[in-house]
Formats: C-alpha cells, sequence, structure tokens
C-alpha cells in the first residue's frame, strides 16, 4: 500500500464516518436508553417515556463528541484494517481467511479503542441524562470523580465486544462480497478494490451488520452499563443483569442496536468502499 493510497483510505474512512455517525445517531440513543433500562420495555415504550421526559433535541446529546473522536477513530480503525490486511497478503497469507481478520480486528480495535471508548463513556452518559449538558461539563465530572481512568471505564470490556464484532463482520462480508462477485461477472480479487456496486455493497454490509450486531449484543449490554454507571463493577452488572430477567436480560436493546447498527455500517462501509474504488 503507497502512501497515496493510506491517505485516500484516511479521506475514505472520515468521511464516511461523519456523515454515517450524524445520520443514525438518534437511532444510537435509543439503543443505549434501551440497554440501560431496568426494565423488559421494549424500543417503543422507552422512546415514548424518553419524549414524555426531554425534547426530541435530546436525542442527539454527546453528538459533538461522537463527530470529534468517531471520525479518527474510525480513521485509525480502516486504515489500521486495511494495512494489516495488505501486509498479510504480501506475506502470503490468504487476507480472507478467519486468522486474518482476527489479527486485523485485535489491531484495528485496539488502537481505535483507544479514541472510541472515552468516546462512548461521555457520549452514553449524555445520552441518559434527562438534563441538557455539553460535552466540556461532561469530561469535567468525569475526570474529577474519576480521574484519566473514567475515559477509559470500559476498554477492555469493549475489545471483548469489538474484537468478536469486527471478525464476524467482515468474514461474513469478504464472503458475500465474494459470492456477488461471483454472481455478477465482477473481480472482487483486489486486496484493497472491491469494484462492486452501490446496491452490493449496502446489502452485503447490511446483512454482515446484523449478524455481527446479535451474536456480540450480550457484551454490549455490560459493557453500555458498565460505562454509564463508571463505579460499578463487570460481575456485579452481570449479576443484576441476571437478576433482571436471565438470560434474556442480555438481549436488551438487541432491536435498537441492529436498527442502529445496520444502516450505520451499511453507509459508512458503502461509502468508504465506494470512495476508494474511485479513488485508488
Amino acid at each position: 500500500m503507497h502512501t497515496s493510497d493510506t491517505i485516500t483510505t484516511l479521506f475514505c474512512s472520515s468521511l464516511a464516518s461523519l456523515i454515517s455517525r450524524t445520520v443514525t445517531y438518534p437511532l444510537d440513543t435509543v439503543k443505549t436508553l434501551v440497554q440501560n433500562n431496568r426494565t423488559r420495555a421494549g424500543i417503543i415504550p422507552v422512546v415514548k417515556t424518553a419524549l414524555s421526559t426531554r425534547k426530541f433535541s435530546s436525542f442527539f446529546q454527546g453528538l459533538g463528541v461522537t463527530l470529534t473522536l468517531s471520525v479518527p477513530a474510525s480513521t485509525v480503525y480502516f486504515t489500521t484494517y486495511d494495512r494489516v490486511k495488505v501486509t498479510a497478503a504480501e506475506h502470503g497469507y490468504n487476507p480472507d481467511s478467519f486468522q486474518v481478520h482476527t489479527v486485523c480486528a485485535v489491531f484495528a480495535e485496539g488502537l481505535s479503542g483507544l479514541l472510541f471508548t472515552p468516546m462512548e463513556v461521555m457520549k452514553q452518559k449524555m445520552q441518559v441524562n434527562k438534563k441538557s449538558t455539553n460535552t466540556f461539563h461532561m469530561a469535567k465530572s468525569i475526570y474529577q470523580d474519576f480521574g484519566v481512568r473514567g475515559f477509559f471505564r470500559g476498554y477492555f470490556l469493549s475489545q471483548v465486544v469489538f474484537v468478536p464484532y469486527t471478525v464476524s463482520y467482515f468474514v461474513v462480508y469478504e464472503k458475500l462480497k465474494t459470492i456477488w462477485g461471483n454472481y455478477t461477472g465482477t473481480s472482487t480479487e483486489s486486496v484493497v478494490r472491491s469494484n462492486l456496486s452501490g446496491a452490493a455493497y449496502f446489502i452485503t454490509s447490511s446483512l454482515s451488520a446484523c449478524i455481527a450486531g446479535a451474536i456480540t449484543n450480550p457484551p454490549e449490554v455490560v459493557k453500555t452499563r458498565a460505562q454509564i454507571a463508571s463505579n460499578v463493577n463487570t460481575v456485579k452488572i452481570v449479576k443484576e443483569l441476571w437478576q433482571e430477567g436471565g438470560p434474556r436480560a442480555f438481549t436488551k436493546g438487541l432491536g435498537a442496536r441492529i436498527a442502529w447498527i445496520v444502516p450505520s455500517m451499511s453507509l459508512t462501509v458503502t461509502m468508504f468502499e465506494l470512495l476508494k474504488d474511485s479513488l485508488l
């Protein structure tokens, strides 16, 4: 991968992340509210309750810190993933193998998580806060209560969620792209470019996000609770969830998560792939 290719990847991932995060942010807020809810209420009751106690604009609380940190975080994520994948191919490994996707995911999530985790902590606290607050006040509050460590609450839990998510997503996604390419007679052999249509990217990425999102929802519920609570340990959170509803409690927000993650990932990946195909 040449320097120009890397710069193109940086640009494509930044633009894709900026647009998709903004468009799907209210769905992200709904997901957080459902997962943090202590009852068995579904999406509609939670949304109704939220709208009765807050303005619709509150569904965008935390968008500022999300855009500020998610763009560089997504850039690190996609660039690292592509770089590791290309390096593996250059050393004779199958870039679409489960092992390569796993290594890519560990590096990409490990590095991008240093930006994603502080974003998630501040964003989720702002999303569940009924009172309007800005990023500066939230960051100040977290620092005063927990120090720098408070911003990285749930970092390792995030790895437990998103490394399996990333591996599941890309294994399925690359397989679906290959199947689509074979069916339409489009070559997808390039490690960097796939040359499929926008519809192909959107459909394959949507199906992949749906499968990966469902598989990794249980640890996502625990992570969300941990990052919002800040001072409660993971074991206690797992016990509380079990007491709330047994195994079903770990499926909290599954519908909301799918409703958010599918358009979020499909928009991000589709724009990223199309931009990369046209510029590389």
